[in-house]
């Protein structure tokens, strides 16, 4: 018993070293099983978890460390963590989400919304529409001269009028001034109607 085990196995023979440890191994196994082994486990457990619903304090890690140590614990979660991470990353349950994401934007976008009024607020929509002629003023304000320089408006007006029959263009210009000097006429006749009516006024009057 008080002899070193290196001086009964060679060290350097590895076949029989592998064949040592196997047969530990099953050693253990096989007392591991046995009915007593698992009896006094399940007796372990049992009162651990008995223990812990008598005092009605103790919280499911507790539970947990006083069956499996912290190292335990910690390589648990560290298994859990990662087949959580596997789950998520893996391709069917990216599929499942794809066909999931699908089916509520099919049946978001083929929903008839109505009108916009009785979706969105009045403060918001008073916002919207000063923004929007915000917007719009600036735009025109910004593009409108670069517009009407690019357009030259008064070359497209003199090009036109050049471009009219002369006869046309003179009767235009008589329309236009005849129903001016309509104005004209009537107006001159109704000054001459008041001056005439202040020259009987005066005559009388003297």
């Amino acid at each position: 018993m008080q002899r070193p085990l290196v001086t009964m196995v060679g060290v350097e023979d590895e076949e029989k070293i592998s064949l040592i440890c196997c047969q530990c191994a099953e050693q253990i196994f096989d007392f591991i099983r046995t009915e007593e082994v698992c009896e006094a486990v399940a007796t372990m457990i049992e009162s651990a978890v008995t223990d812990g619903f008598d005092s009605k304090s103790i919280s499911l890690r507790r539970a947990m460390v006083a069956v499996i140590d912290n190292h335990g614990l910690v390589s648990a979660k560290k298994w859990l963590r990662n087949e959580i991470v596997k789950l998520i990353y893996s391709r069917r349950t990216l599929q499942t989400i794809d066909e999931i994401i699908n089916y509520f934007l099919s049946n978001l976008l083929s929903r008839k919304i109505g009108p916009l009024n009785s979706l969105i607020p009045t403060g918001v929509q008073d916002g919207i529409s000063v923004k929007l002629q915000e917007m719009t003023s600036n735009m025109l304000a910004a593009e409108v001269p670069g517009l009407v320089q690019s357009l030259n408006i008064k070359h497209i007006v003199v090009e036109k009028l050049n471009s009219l029959d002369i006869l046309r263009l003179e009767g235009l210009l008589l329309s236009i001034m005849e129903e001016q000097f309509k104005y004209i006429n009537l107006f001159g006749a109704l000054l001459g109607f008041l001056l005439g009516c202040l020259n009987l006024l005066f005559f009388y009057s003297g």
